[in-house]
Order: C-alpha cells, then sequence, then structure tokens
C-alpha cells in the first residue's frame, strides 16, 4: 500500500507505487459495479479478459479534447484515453500519486516536490519527464488559469524530478496541479501547434487518438507502448456523441452501445428496474455529485437581478421539494449551498430561502417592482425541464422569464470570464470535488475561469477563499469553506442552488471495472475496464 507519513511537523511526504493506487480505484470500481441495486451477492475475482471495443454513450458538448489548459470545464470523460494525470482520487476523496510515484509538501519552505515515475512515455514515443511536467505547468500559467496560481518558479532539479518554490503555502496547489492539469507531449504541440492539439489528444494514456468526427464520434485505439505493462484490456474506446438524452436512451437499449453516461429521469428508473443491466451511482460516492442551479447578474447593474432583494425574492419563490418530487422524479437533493449535507464542508447554519411567494411578492415591492418584471434564463436542452419549473414560479410571482435554449458548448463560451456580460438568469451546474477553496475559487473568484465579469466580487469572499487556500490544517480549511457558503450563497445571494443530482452510469453486464461514478463525477481510468466473454 502507498505510504502517507510525516517527515516532521513541517513536512508532508506521500510516496506510492500504481500497484497501490490502481489496487484502490480497482476495488472501488469492482464494488460499485457488482453492489448496484440491481445486483446482488459477492462478485467473484476473475481474471480480465483482453480484447474488444467498449463503445460510450456521451453528451456532446466538447470542442477541446488535447489542450486542457485552455478548456476551463473537464473535458476528462472525452480525453481520458489518452490523457493521464500526476495523481488520481481514491474513493475517500484523498490524493493517490499516479503518474507521480510520490510528492513532499514542504509548507515551511514553501514547496511541493514531485517524483516521477521513470520510463513513462507520451504516445509520440518522447519521453515525460520533470521537463515536460514544467512545460505542462507553465501552459496553464499562461493561460493565467487560478488553479495553478501562486507559484513563484519552478526548479528541475533531476530527470524526474521538479520543485515548485511558491509565493506563499497554498494547500490546494497539490491537489490543483493533480487534478487540473491534463499531461499532454510537448512535442506534439510544438510540432503541430495549439488548434490542432485541441482536436488530437497525445498523452501517456492507455489508448493512442485515433479520430474525431464532431456530432458523431471519438475513437481511440490501444496503446501498445503503455507504460502499465499488460494494459489496457480493451482494443478500443469508442465515444459516441450524442446530445438529446432521448435518442442516446433508445441508441442504448437497442444494444448499439454498451455504457450509457446520461439519461434522464424516467429512463434511470427503468434501467434501473431493467435487469439486463447493471449500474453505478453518485449516491455511492463520498464527493463529486453535481450541483444544479441559477447564477445570477449580480455584477450587472443594468439588470434588476443586482437587486439583493430581487435575487432575494426569486429564492423565496422556489419550491425546490417540488420539482425534485415532480420533474426529476425524486432524483435529487435539494440544495442551499455548495456542497450536500453529506459532505464535511456543509454549513448547516445556511438554511437558504424557504418557499414563501408572499415573502417574494413583498422583496419585490420593496425593491421598487411591485409589478414584477421581465427577465432570461439562459440554459441547455438537457436541463430545460426543471427550468421550466422555475419559470412557473416566478411567473406566479410577477416575474415573466424567456427561456432561451443553447447548445451547452455555446452556454459555457457565454459564461467564460473573456465573455461579454449578459442579462438575465443562466442555468448553472457546479463540481463538489474534495478540493473546495480550489473549486470555488475557478467559478466565482475575481479571477474565476467563469462568470467573473458578470457576478459581484464581495471583498469577504476572496479573502475567505485565500484563507481557506492557506489553511495549516484540514479543520481550518473547513471552517473557511463552510464561511464561504454563508457570503456566497446567505449573505449576498449569488446563486440559486436548486438540487444535488443523482446520477446513473448503466452499463451491459459483461462490462467490467468500469470506474465512473466510484470517486466522483468527472474521471474514470480506461486502462481498467473490461469485457467479459
Amino acid at each position: 500500500m502507498h505510504q502517507s507519513k510525516t517527515k516532521n511537523k513541517h513536512t508532508k511526504w506521500v510516496y506510492g507505487g500504481v500497484t497501490a493506487a490502481l489496487a484502490l480505484a480497482a476495488a472501488a470500481g469492482c464494488s460499485a459495479s457488482t453492489g448496484s441495486a440491481n445486483a446482488g451477492g459477492a462478485a467473484k475475482t476473475v481474471a480480465p479478459s483482453k480484447g474488444g471495443t467498449l463503445r460510450i454513450i456521451v453528451e456532446d458538448h466538447t470542442d477541446n479534447i488535447g489542450f486542457p489548459a485552455l478548456s476551463p470545464q473537464l473535458d476528462s470523460w472525452y480525453s481520458s484515453p489518452a490523457i493521464e494525470r500526476l495523481g488520481m482520487y481514491n474513493h475517500k476523496g484523498v490524493m493517490e500519486p499516479f503518474l507521480a510515484k510520490g510528492w513532499k509538501q514542504d509548507p515551511k519552505a514553501k514547496t511541493i516536490t514531485f517524483y516521477l515515475r521513470p520510463g513513462v512515455k507520451f504516445q509520440d514515443g518522447t519521453d515525460f519527464d520533470a521537463a515536460a511536467l514544467k512545460w505542462n505547468i507553465e501552459q496553464f500559467q499562461n493561460a493565467k488559469r487560478p488553479e495553478v496560481a501562486g507559484i513563484q518558479s519552478m526548479t528541475v532539479v533531476n530527470k524526474y524530478t521538479l520543485r515548485l518554490n511558491l509565493v506563499k503555502w497554498d494547500n490546494q496547489l497539490l491537489e490543483n496541479i493533480c487534478w487540473f492539469v491534463q499531461i499532454i507531449s510537448p512535442t506534439a504541440v510544438k510540432k503541430h501547434g495549439v488548434d490542432w492539439a485541441k482536436t488530437h489528444p497525445v498523452g501517456t494514456g492507455p489508448f493512442t487518438f485515433v479520430a474525431w468526427n464532431p456530432d458523431v464520434s471519438i475513437i481511440y485505439k490501444r496503446n501498445p507502448n503503455y507504460w502499465q505493462k499488460g494494459k489496457p484490456y480493451l482494443d478500443e474506446i469508442d465515444l459516441d456523441l450524442i446530445y438529446d438524452p432521448n435518442t442516446a436512451y433508445n441508441t442504448f437499449v437497442s444494444g448499439a452501445a454498451d455504457v450509457l453516461t446520461r439519461a434522464l429521469p424516467v429512463n434511470m428508473k427503468q434501467l434501473e428496474s431493467n435487469s439486463q443491466y447493471k449500474y453505478n451511482t453518485t449516491r455511492n460516492i463520498l464527493f463529486g455529485a453535481s450541483g444544479f442551479g441559477l447564477m445570477f447578474p449580480s455584477g450587472n447593474p443594468n439588470d434588476p437581478l443586482s437587486k439583493l432583494k430581487v435575487r432575494e425574492a426569486v429564492e423565496y419563490a422556489v419550491n425546490k421539494q417540488a420539482i425534485i418530487n415532480s420533474v426529476l422524479q425524486g432524483y435529487g437533493i435539494v440544495a442551499t449551498q455548495w456542497y450536500p449535507p453529506s459532505s464535511p464542508f456543509h454549513n448547516p447554519a445556511v438554511k437558504g430561502f424557504p418557499y414563501n411567494p408572499a415573502k417574494a411578492k413583498q422583496l419585490l415591492k420593496e425593491a421598487g417592482y411591485p409589478n414584477g418584471f421581465e427577465t432570461q434564463i439562459w440554459t441547455d436542452a438537457a436541463d430545460q425541464s426543471w427550468v421550466t419549473a422555475v419559470q412557473a414560479y416566478l411567473a406566479a410571482v410577477g416575474i415573466k422569464v424567456k427561456i432561451n435554449v443553447l447548445d451547452i458548448a455555446k452556454l459555457l463560451n457565454m459564461t467564460y470570464s473573456t465573455a461579454p456580460r449578459w442579462e438575465g438568469m443562466t442555468m448553472y451546474t457546479w463540481p463538489t470535488f474534495p478540493n473546495a477553496p480550489s473549486v470555488i475559487e475557478r467559478n466565482v473568484g475575481s479571477d474565476a475561469a467563469y462568470f467573473a465579469q458578470n457576478i459581484i466580487h464581495p471583498p469577504l469572499l476572496d479573502q475567505l477563499i485565500q484563507k481557506a487556500r492557506s489553511a495549516s490544517n484540514r479543520q481550518a480549511e473547513i471552517k473557511y469553506v463552510q464561511q464561504i457558503q454563508q457570503v456566497l450563497y446567505q449573505d449576498n445571494a449569488m446563486v440559486l442552488p436548486v438540487f444535488f443530482s443523482v446520477r446513473d452510469v448503466f452499463m451491459k453486464k459483461n462490462v467490467q471495472n468500469l470506474t465512473m461514478f466510484t470517486t466522483n463525477s468527472y474521471d474514470w481510468n480506461p486502462a481498467e475496464v473490461w469485457i467479459s466473454k
């Protein structure tokens, strides 16, 4: 097993072999795959079969699968066959070494040192070493990504050792680099250019990129020179890009695909009760269930929603539990803040704004809108049903809402921090990752990847984010994150949180060790998947 110990009170060592890290991931994957609601009993240990093609239906919304620094959203499901990371989260939300064989954190010296696994090569035959890691981090720095802010300099100690020298201690940097900085070949990018790289991922992963057919598929084939001997087990992975959930469902049940990563609640109920399939579910993971709600244009002075009382009126007007019961058919948990009640980051003092239409009307009158006003909500088609329910609740208190449906790529482009300001609310989904301060900052901080130009930035919010990032221990970090949620959701009502989703990924029974939804909602380990004969 990998070991984690403290050399002295200032220095943290983490060292691990790939066998231990993958054993944890594999154990989680087997447990979730065979322990779902329609599969009982203990699973037998069977040697993985080799060969075969795995067809996975994924939502079609990506435009960048090969240059992570310029992709604010995580496109891990699309790029993971080819691109890997320094570390991986285990099922407890703890970061484990992967491409790195270990690391050392020294808060007193303000350094993080990565020790890389020797002999790993990119799919173009070049070495993954300290110089390549330094280049990858630099791409995030050049893109001004907040996840890597605070690095004063980087020192290549030797071929497989890179030391980060920090401006000040930041407890989030290790996980940020291990998680967000997906590793790609510097040589390939320098040879072909960034635009080419966006559509041609070249990493260290178990599968090499073959083709991307827009709106149709992304195809990967087995990497014969993969650094983990004997893996991957599959010959090929085909990602079928299907945006419409009904089309995706019909394609899956017809037998044309092996895995379905997203389904409507009515289809989830049908598939869960169908003995032909098994599934992994976000019900069983500690971190990673997505939150859904609406982002207010709090920083746009031309919008009525820039007024706090108006935002609070919207909050009181919406019956969240009724939306979960009807539209989501129970597949959700009421959200009042960033993290759900099961998370240590949850702040029980943040109660939110309970359904009270009379209170909503009163606040609108006090804000100068006794007869309501007209506004709009920008959403994608997949979330239109619950957004329409919100529209009806707002109409009942005098707020007339026009719904604008965009494809997800355009919606994301609209909310990037480099985009112009917009009016009205936008559908908003947020991740509940273990590295809470960093995730919150990249969404709502002053230098956020999203929304920054269209929301307010209370000084206290940014101060608390920085305190959370520099906290010397976990309990202090939790305390600051809980305070962040008070400022963000209760004091300033910057976001209308509606629900935390309950999601399943469905698969045919012969699909083994699919690690989606076993550690979090966003990554998986393609090297571990196999198809039983």
